[in-house]
């Protein structure tokens, strides 16, 4: 009998050092397992997003949010929240969308023919409301309801009006290779108007501009002067390499000016120098300035609260102006730097400031308050940058 209770008390002594010594095992792939449940690639985030016409740059909007079965249409981008929609990710590249503004899903029509309008319905109707997303080699977006697979039709402004780019005109379904960017989209981040409510919105910036065109041409030069004692702040074509910095968010090209007609025109110097060649009474501890002119109409737009609007305006050409202490304290060529790469960002379209508080804004009023320049912009900077182009500029 000990025997027997010796062996099966070896049997279980073995069994439970087998089971411990695949613990780790276990806990490792249920990490693995939840790391990979994690690291979904969705085509498109799930979030909050703004739908705009390739074509006519206008924006999806309900045609009258408070009624249900209410038809959708393009309208100018404001900016309230009957303009947000809600992408709620389904499965692989399927979404359900949902109006901001009423709760309601966007959904295709019952008919297949052509030029049907585009509803929004408070009931769930799975058959219609999911909407599967491809992105174009553009980087455009094309959506398509799962009740028109297999055929061309998909979300478009009905272009079978002379003029498409009024508001009020209704959002179809439409054969994409009769609509071309008429059934292409901008899906564009409206979450990231509410980050930058405080400081990027309500703040700082007032205003902002966009360029719409590519490429753009810049010419740099130093403006004569004795008081220039060091070349480096401003060798020739110093500012080649700056205005990357701003180009690469929104994918800008430019080319070399020699002719001193650019769009947009850079010159360096001391104070003196600046104030006689730009015609102007500057501050004399400013680093830099930028005089934009601008062309069309002015955009404006609405806040979500509507508690205060924003001017964006078209850039036809732009002017920097930098000015250079040798002699300053703290002033060196890394200043000089910074302030080529913030006055081209004002150039580009970032009118304003960013707040003084912001630790490393390349945007911020004056780069001697902390303690080193920076030289790319924060990502609250870059966003806000990013988004007038996408929402405003052709070329975004």
């Amino acid at each position: 009998m000990r025997n027997v209770l010796k062996k099966r008390f070896l049997y279980l002594l073995v069994a439970l050092i087998s089971i411990t010594a695949l613990l780790p095992c276990i806990a490792l792939f249920s990490i693995r397992s939840s790391a990979l449940e994690s690291a979904t690639n969705y085509l498109i985030t799930p979030g909050k997003y703004n739908i705009i016409n390739q074509d006519t740059l206008k924006t999806i909007d309900p045609d009258d949010p408070a009624v249900n079965g209410s038809i959708v249409e393009q309208v100018t981008l404001t900016g309230n929240n009957e303009q947000v929609w809600q992408f709620i990710h389904v499965s692989g590249d399927y979404y359900k969308i949902k109006n901001m503004a009423n709760n309601r899903w966007l959904t295709s029509p019952v008919s297949g023919a052509e030029y049907e309008r585009v509803t929004l319905e408070t009931s769930n109707i799975p058959s219609r409301q999911k909407w599967k997303i491809t992105q174009l080699s553009n980087g455009k977006y094309r959506l398509q309801a799962i009740n028109r697979e297999g055929t061309n039709l998909v979300l478009a402004v009905n272009s079978s009006l002379f003029n498409i780019n009024v508001d009020g005109i209704d959002i179809t379904q439409r054969d994409y290779t009769d609509a071309e960017e008429r059934g292409e989209w901008r899906i564009a981040n409206a979450t990231l108007w509410n980050a930058d409510d405080s400081a990027y919105y309500n703040g700082a910036v007032v205003n902002a501009a966009y360029w719409d065109k590519k490429p753009i041409s810049v010419l740099a030069l130093r403006i004569a002067s004795s008081q220039i004692q060091n070349p480096a702040y401003f060798p020739p074509n110093s500012a080649w390499a700056e205005r990357a910095v701003w180009g690469n968010i929104i994918g800008m090209t430019f080319t070399n000016g020699i002719s001193g007609n650019e769009d947009i025109q850079i010159y360096g110097g001391d104070y003196n120098s600046v104030c006689y060649k730009s015609g102007l009474t500057l501050n004399i501890n400013l680093l830099g300035t930028t005089v934009n002119n601008y062309s069309g109409s002015t955009n404006v737009y609405h806040n979500y609260n509507d508690t205060g609007t924003k001017n964006i305006r078209k850039i036809s050409d732009s002017t920097c102006y930098i000015i250079f202490k040798p002699t300053g304290p703290n002033y060196d060529a890394d200043i000089a730097k910074f302030s080529i790469i913030h006055e081209i960002g004002h150039a580009m379209g970032y009118t304003g400031h960013s707040p003084n508080t912001t630790a490393g804004a390349l945007m911020r009023a004056d780069p001697t308050t902390l303690p080193e320049a920076v030289f790319t912009p924060t990502a609250e900077e870059a966003s806000f940058f990013k988004k007038i182009y996408d929402l405003y500029s052709s070329e975004g």
